[in-house]
């Protein structure tokens, strides 16, 4: 594929934007290379800038972040193309210290080298969709440390149990019904705080799975997929070796790496989110590396380096799969 054909030309102005909370540093470069102009505005005059219908509409070049995605739609919708850079590209195409004059002039230098890949502007949906995760994952951190808090109380006072729900569960049923000595009617209060705070987190994330459930019921490219797994299950590839909770999470997962609102797997998926879903498999699904394998190469991403891949997806379980 010609990566240069993504790119516009070259006779383009091109504004090379080092992005900060209050003061975004703004290099514009001619079509020779030559750098026209360099501005450190704030956040109000950089908007009146690239809002002004004057201002020469050209090439916006970021490097991407949290926020490039919402500039790279706000300037789209006033005429400029808008390109987003790999950030570990920048840091190796920097000359001199850190700041931001120099930060721009490497952003520019990323975009002028032809063998690296822009990065998509994320839709508002595909950001909403991120947001649910990463509130799902917070409250799965915070829900793991009121428990090990339950676990840690208790077992300075020799009451022990087994991991999981089920273990949480009976030292509650201890404490509540049984005389323990060293158990004291203070701590038996704070444990059943932090208990009922586990409850509500609880219930916070039923809501979280329910929007989650519409947002995957709603997703073009979530589909095949879950017709991949139930051809799994029914051509006996292992996924009956493991209980319905574990296949639930599993699949819950797997929606983590697919776009929301594509219509094919996308060229771009987060690393924060592929990494957490082949950490969570090298934990409790060890023995399903080989079907991970081929389901990545289907929906378009290496599981190894959590990197796109090039080749055209497989099509092996659409087609059937012959072992």
């Amino acid at each position: 594929m010609n990566i240069t054909a993504q790119r516009s030309p070259r006779s383009d102005t091109v504004y090379a934007i080092d992005l900060a909370k209050n003061m975004l540093e703004v290099h514009t470069f001619g079509p020779q290379g030559a750098c026209r102009k360099m501005d450190r505005l704030s956040r109000k005059k950089f908007v009146a800038k690239f809002t002004n219908p004057h201002t020469e509409r050209g090439v916006v070049v970021m490097e991407a972040c949290r926020s490039s995605h919402h500039w790279g739609r706000q300037l789209r919708s006033h005429g400029y193309r808008t390109q987003l850079v790999p950030p570990q590209f920048v840091a190796q195409r920097r000359v001199g210290n850190k700041n931001d004059g120099n930060d721009a002039d490497a952003i520019y230098a990323v975009y002028r080298d032809p063998r690296i890949r822009p990065v998509p502007v994320n839709t508002l949906a595909q950001q909403d969709l991120a947001a649910l995760h990463r509130t799902r994952e917070l409250l799965v951190v915070q829900r793991t440390q009121c428990i090990n808090q339950i676990r840690g109380l208790l077992a300075e006072r020799g009451v022990v149990e087994r991991a999981g729900t089920g273990g949480l569960q009976a030292l509650m049923k201890r404490i509540n019904q049984e005389d323990l000595p060293e158990v004291t009617t203070s701590l038996q209060h704070q444990v059943a705080l932090i208990h009922a705070h586990v409850g509500e987190i609880d219930a916070h994330l039923k809501v979280l799975e329910c929007e989650l459930d519409s947002a995957y019921q709603g997703s073009v490219v979530a589909q095949p997929v879950t017709r991949d797994v139930a051809f799994m299950e029914a051509h006996d590839l292992g996924l009956h070796d493991f209980d319905e909770a574990c296949l639930l999470h599993w699949r819950r997962l797997l929606r983590c790496a697919l776009p929301h609102s594509r219509s094919r797997p996308s060229p771009f998926i987060p690393v924060r989110t592929t990494a957490a879903t082949r950490r969570w498999h090298q934990a409790h699904v060890p023995r399903f590396a080989s079907a991970w394998s081929f389901i990545c190469r289907d929906i378009g991403f290496n599981r190894q380096t959590a990197r796109p891949i090039v080749a055209a997806p497989s099509r092996r379980l659409t087609a059937g799969y012959a072992p």
